[in-house]
């Protein structure tokens, strides 16, 4: 692949997309702690994920932000045939502020942790989406560039051939316009899940609380993982969905919603820089 940069206009209204690979495997880590090798098995599906340094760590699920950050803005230029490419461009203080994150010196610190991570990170998988694999030892990002010699401190990240794939074949899907504000990581996850099985037409369903445990790639016991999920029906934090859990079942039930508009990001210096 010819490497061309698209420039992320955070001016145009846009819709906040994710890969289905990631909505269905437990791909991202819930904190990062995770630093080892991890081999999971679902229902024939097989998933292995290798950091290829300990020290650097796993991809967690808040570094996933970058991904869901470039793939919305690599889509709404192929839905406008716009020019585009494999590398997203856009600046720190851009991403940090869309994604409700702060500006300070950690912030910034914490960002270049999340693209290390996300370059550290390889998985292997059998599953195929709509025709398409992944290659052994796929990649998250294919690299980086963090550029901090000028106050704007500009990002690249090379995106992977198999994402930029799914985004020309439109295996994507897209989140709700609150996916960033859900701070707990298994909330996150928990949305994605109900995302990608009860987005479309299907309105409710159940999943018992161990194959649950294992989709989300909790590193808790199955007791303790069941507490959370508890804890997590008695709240309304996850955008569309109620959850209901009846002993070792928890029932889903989509809640029917008028369409999200795509909204724009009041940032707007990077796009007319």
């Amino acid at each position: 692949m010819h490497d061309a940069v698209f420039k992320c206009d955070l001016s145009a209204p846009y819709k906040l997309k994710s890969d289905v690979f990631s909505l269905i495997l437990p791909i991202f880590a819930l904190d990062g702690k995770a630093t080892n090798e991890a081999i999971i098995y679902y229902k024939g599906l097989y998933l292995e994920i290798n950091p290829i340094n300990e020290a650097i760590g796993r991809a967690t699920i808040k570094d996933k932000a970058i991904l869901v950050f470039c793939l919305s803005q690599l889509m709404v230029k192929l839905n406008n045939s716009y020019e585009t490419g494999n590398i997203a461009s856009f600046t720190a203080y851009d991403f940090l502020t869309t994604i409700g994150k702060g500006t300070t010196g950690k912030d910034y610190k914490d960002l270049e942790k999340s693209l290390q991570r996300l370059n550290n990170t390889r998985i292997t998988t059998n599953l195929t989406v709509k025709g398409i694999s992944l290659p052994k030892g796929a990649q998250l990002i294919a690299g980086y560039r963090y550029n901090k010699t000028t106050a704007a401190n500009y990002i690249e990240v090379i995106l992977p051939e198999w994402l930029i794939e799914c985004a020309h074949k439109g295996i994507v899907l897209d989140l709700h316009s609150t996916y960033f504000e859900m701070s707990r990581p298994l909330h996150r996850r928990i949305y994605e899940i109900c995302r990608q099985k009860y987005g479309g037409h299907k309105l409710k369903g159940k999943i018992s609380i161990s194959n649950l445990h294992t989709l989300v790639g909790s590193d808790s016991s199955v007791a303790k993982f069941r507490c959370d999920i508890r804890k997590l029906t008695q709240t309304s934090d996850i955008p569309g969905f109620t959850l209901t859990l009846q002993k070792s079942l928890l029932h889903i039930n989509k809640t029917l919603q008028k369409p999200e508009q795509p909204t724009a990001s009041s940032i707007t210096n990077a796009a007319q820089s």
